[in-house]
């Protein structure tokens, strides 16, 4: 069995661009329509589709609960992901 293998492995064959290109050169005619069939489709498509856009947005109430740094409890967790609101940068108050 392994020598089926290696056999097989001998007898394959590498192929390069130049092994392609009279295949392409003949047929050459049904690729260029297949393409051109592809890019008016698409022009069709993104011409005759409508420009719609869609925007959405939540809009939550918090109540001002102060912390010990003097934050709102909104502004509080901004400061937990990295977010710059001004005033000190980091850290209790010097």
């Amino acid at each position: 069995m392994e020598e089926h293998v290696q056999d097989h492995l001998e007898e394959q064959e590498t192929y390069s661009f130049l092994d392609f290109l009279p295949v392409i050169t003949r047929n050459r005619r049904i690729i260029a329509m297949t393409t051109a069939v592809c890019v008016a489709f698409a022009l069709v498509v993104a011409i005759f589709s409508p420009s719609e856009y869609r925007a959405s947005a939540k809009v939550i109430r918090e109540t001002a609960v102060e912390n010990p740094d003097g934050l709102a409890g909104g502004l509080m967790a901004l400061r937990g992901l990295g977010i710059s609101i001004g005033g000190t940068s980091g850290g209790p108050h010097r």
